[in-house]
C-alpha cells in the first residue's frame, strides 16, 4: 500500500488569518507557486480555516485553523519541501531573503549547511514564515548508480 502525505494541519492564533492572509497568499504563492483558499465547508468549532496547497488539486496542503491554544514553535521540527533541481533551492532561496528585506519575520536557518550522507549529497535550507513550523526545502544529489529505484513524482 504505497503512501503519501495529503495535508499537516497547523493551528495558529485567533486573528492570525484574517490580519496575515495577503502575506500568507504573496509570500507562499510567489516563491512556491501555491495556491490558497478559504474553507468555510469544513464545520469545525474555529474562527477561521485557511488552506495553502502546494498543488492546483489541493492534494498536498497545509490546514490552517484559528485556535485559542495555537501550536508554537520550541524546538527545530519541519516539514520538507523536496525540489527538483539543485538550482530550485537556490532560486529559491534567493527570493526567501528578498521576502526577508521587506520582512523581517521571515526566519532563515542551515544555509550553505548542505551534507553528504552515504550515497546522497542534501541541498538545503530551512525557513519559517507566519506559520509555526520550520520548512526545509531540499534537493538530493544522488551518486552515480545509487538513486533509488522508485521515487515519487507529480504528474
Amino acid at each position: 500500500m504505497p503512501l503519501r502525505f495529503n495535508h499537516m494541519e497547523l493551528t495558529v492564533p485567533i486573528g492570525m488569518i484574517d490580519k496575515e492572509k495577503e502575506n500568507l497568499i504573496a509570500f507562499y504563492g510567489d516563491i512556491f507557486g501555491c495556491t490558497s483558499i478559504e474553507v468555510p465547508m469544513v464545520d469545525l468549532d474555529v474562527p477561521n480555516k485557511f488552506l495553502i496547497s502546494t498543488d492546483t488539486e489541493f492534494s498536498q496542503f497545509f490546514f490552517l485553523a484559528e485556535d485559542p491554544k495555537p501550536l508554537t514553535l520550541q524546538s527545530y521540527d519541519h516539514i520538507g519541501f523536496l525540489v527538483d533541481t539543485w538550482n530550485e533551492v537556490d532560486e529559491t532561496l534567493e527570493k526567501v531573503k528578498e521576502w526577508q528585506k521587506k520582512d523581517p519575520r521571515v526566519e532563515l536557518m542551515h544555509v550553505g549547511d548542505d551534507f553528504e550522507a552515504g550515497p546522497v549529497v542534501t541541498h538545503f535550507y530551512y525557513f519559517r514564515y507566519l506559520l509555526p513550523i520550520w520548512i526545509d526545502v531540499q534537493f538530493l544529489q544522488w551518486k552515480e548508480g545509487m538513486k533509488p529505484a522508485k521515487q515519487w513524482s507529480y504528474g
